[in-house]
This record gives structure tokens, C-alpha cells and sequence, in this order.
């Protein structure tokens, strides 16, 4: 039973230390501030840079909540998250009439949402690893030679 207890904890932390990385990839940490400031609307050309800042400030504000749980209850606060920003995403649609197209586009942005871990974990790799570490190096009799490293 501990036994158990131990790899949820660490399972939770794993999660959360993943989640807190990829939250920092947009410049947010636990206890940051919501900057947000609205522009008018009326006169912006596109609706993504609000967009983007909506999003950034929703997740800071999750981020923020879920740093305020125990330890083991990190992951639990994630997936209550989901289902309250899908509840959110589903009233926010349900203003509108069915011939609208909102599922569809907003069912594309969850899909999007949940590889964007992935897409991001590939780029912080490549970019970390994406080149040889094999390069030429000289010994004290000037020699040249190559070997790996890592």
C-alpha cells in the first residue's frame, strides 16, 4: 500500500514537472501575474493576438491554481482543469445556433491543444540534440581526431 501511495506521488510530480516545462515554453510560472491588457477589439485586423493572450493568460491562471495543491495532487487538478475549460468551451458555443460551426472548429483546437506537449517536447529535443556532438578535437601532439560526447 505505501508502496503504491510513493509511485503516485512520483507519477503526480513527473506530470507536474512536465506540465510547469511546458507552461514555461510560453514565459509562465507558477505564482505569475495575468498581464492581459484588452485591446479594442472592434479595431484589431485579426482576432490571434487576443487569441494568444487569452490563452496565455487562462493558462497562467492554471498554472497558478494547480502550484497551490499538495504534493499528489498536482495531476488530479490538471484533469479537473481539462474538464472545467471544456465545460467553458461548451457554454461559450452553446450561445450560438447549431448551424454555426463551432464544434467542429473547436473540437480541431483541442486536438491541436493536446499534440501541442508533444510538438513542443520535439522541438526543445531536436534543438538540444539535433546536431553531431561528434567533432573533431586536437590531442598534445596536435593530432586531429574525432570521438563522441554523450
Amino acid at each position: 500500500m505505501c508502496g503504491e501511495l510513493d509511485e503516485g506521488v512520483q507519477i503526480d510530480e513527473e506530470i507536474y514537472t512536465r506540465y510547469l516545462k511546458f507552461a514555461q515554453h510560453y514565459n509562465l510560472v507558477p505564482g505569475g501575474i495575468n498581464q492581459r491588457k484588452v485591446e479594442n477589439l472592434a479595431q484589431e485586423r485579426s482576432p490571434a493576438p487576443y487569441m494568444e493572450a487569452l490563452f496565455a493568460d487562462l493558462l497562467q491562471q492554471v498554472v497558478n491554481d494547480t502550484s497551490q495543491m499538495p504534493e499528489g495532487m498536482h495531476a488530479d487538478a490538471i484533469a479537473n482543469q481539462v474538464i472545467v475549460l471544456a465545460r467553458l468551451a461548451g457554454f461559450l458555443a452553446g450561445q450560438f445556433p447549431p448551424s454555426t460551426d463551432l464544434y467542429r472548429g473547436a473540437m480541431e483546437a483541442f486536438a491541436d491543444g493536446y499534440a501541442e506537449p508533444v510538438r513542443l517536447y520535439k522541438d526543445v529535443h531536436e534543438h538540444h540534440h539535433g546536431h553531431s556532438h561528434d567533432h573533431p578535437h586536437s590531442d598534445e601532439h596536435g593530432h586531429q581526431h574525432g570521438h563522441p560526447h554523450g
